[in-house]
């Protein structure tokens, strides 16, 4: 027999205990082995920006590593500290765990919604096993952090849409407020992240006892005051804060990639590819993410890719210039397909036609399927009331998200790694919506 506080538990998720355990016990157990199988040895990847993220790690207040945000360090010092294992090893196994629990609560939450079982874990499954989560949950980057972060940032704002505000509200709303922040602290791509979700919610909202007012102040009230907090720790212990630092990278590299280094005569960067020789090639670029941009590219160092002078130039002369060049390719961050785990000994054992068909078959899903099922989902909240509180919210995290990171990436080419904190509310709500109506229509068919 279950504990009587589980049996409480299992109930208001509406489901029969025993099949809900089963099958939550199911899934964490899938997603992590398929993990391990993906990276046996439990190698974690050193990128060029691991390096920052570990130097905060070893002093969180370090000046020359601090324009990288906080929570990713600390959560590198509390893998590192943990058991026996190297620290390399314990990253890749915390960032798994992380993955395969943030898996399962949005399965809970599916119940809670009461979403036909069998498809919920379906649904999870699939995006719990995405090559491309398995790929980062072993590199020693921040996403697969920021993903769990705003996933249980979309969960809490969709559970008091569809509660209606009834299960204490305002613990609620500074929940999401305090996570979004967290998820700022994370990656400053998330920075303005609280505004979709609190549109979501002022549009969505059916308590008429808490005010708009009070969800505006609540929301952004706890969201900004956890990344002021963070600030203030900073001013209080002297450190100078270096801001905006990969912000300026990205904004020089993507004017370059767009042909705007002509804006840039007289600058550092204009002065340096002038004196290596690619200043010509460089003026005839056009935006796409080739051989010619990415030698150039490769040609400067990370300290010569940041002018600051560069970047204001461009704001100053060709603001409008450089958002049309970025955003006529927004379309690259919903069809850009994915990485997939290639170490030597993932998937070990399995034929080499099974790992062919795992990666095709989640390739054609990223292009063209997925494509195709957002666009149904505008149709679907017209149409359907029961999914439109699910499909608007995240429809409105993800326009946000897609915006800030091909504004503001300097090429196509990084989309794919900078897409993984949405991926899950990407694959849940084209998936859902779209399973869901099909089950209904076949069901109905069997019956006429």
């Amino acid at each position: 027999m279950l504990p009587n506080s589980l049996k409480v538990f299992f109930s208001i998720l509406n489901l029969k205990e025993y099949r809900l355990f089963i099958l939550s016990t199911i899934l964490l157990l899938l997603i992590f082995s398929l993990g391990i199988w993906s990276n046996p040895l439990l190698n974690a990847t050193l990128a060029p920006d691991s390096y920052d993220y570990l130097t905060l790690a070893g002093n969180l207040f370090d000046e020359s590593a601090n324009f990288r945000p906080p929570m990713y360090p600390v959560f590198l010092w509390i893998s590192s500290s943990l058991g026996n294992v190297e620290s390399a090893k314990n990253i890749f196994l915390m960032q798994l765990i992380l993955h395969a629990l943030t898996m399962l609560i949005c399965f809970l939450f599916l119940n809670y919604l009461k979403v036909n079982v069998i498809l919920a874990f379906i649904i999870c499954l699939i995006a719990g096993i995405n090559p491309s989560q398995l790929y980062h949950a072993s590199n020693i980057l921040p996403e697969m952090l920021l993903c769990s972060i705003i996933t249980m940032c979309w969960i809490l704002s969709l559970f008091f849409i569809y509660s209606s505000g009834d299960f204490s509200p305002i613990i609620v709303l500074i929940l999401i407020g305090v996570t979004s922040g967290l998820a700022a602290l994370t990656k400053p791509v998330w920075l303005l992240g609280i505004f979709p979700i609190l549109i979501s919610i002022l549009l969505l909202n059916n308590n008429k006892k808490i005010s708009s007012k009070k969800i505006s102040i609540l929301l952004i009230g706890s969201h900004f005051l956890v990344i002021f907090f963070w600030n203030g720790i900073n001013f209080i212990k002297n450190v100078q804060l270096q801001r905006g630092k990969t912000l300026t990278i990205n904004i020089c590299m993507a004017s370059i990639r767009s042909g705007l280094i002509k804006h840039g005569e007289g600058t550092p960067i204009y002065e340096q590819l002038r004196k290596s020789g690619y200043l010509k090639q460089a003026l005839l670029l056009d935006g796409k993410d080739n051989q010619k941009f990415r030698n150039i590219y490769a040609s400067l160092s990370w300290e010569q890719r940041y002018d600051p002078q560069f970047a204001s130039r461009i704001f100053q002369s060709a603001k409008l210039e450089f958002a049309i060049s970025q955003l006529k390719y927004w379309h690259y961050f919903f069809i850009n397909r994915m990485f997939s785990p290639n170490k030597k000994d993932s998937f070990v054992k399995l034929p080499e036609v099974g790992k062919r068909l795992y990666v095709i078959l989640y390739s054609y899903f990223y292009r063209p399927i997925m494509p195709i099922l957002l666009i149904m989902s505008m149709t679907i909240i017209i149409f359907k009331k029961k999914y439109r509180a699910l499909l608007l919210t995240s429809l409105a995290m993800l326009i946000y998200f897609s915006l800030v990171v091909i504004m503001f990436s300097k090429s196509q080419s990084s989309v794919m790694r900078m897409r993984v904190p949405v991926e899950i509310i990407l694959f849940i709500s084209t998936l859902y919506p779209t399973i869901d109506l099909l089950i209904d229509y076949y069901l109905k068919k069997l019956k006429e």
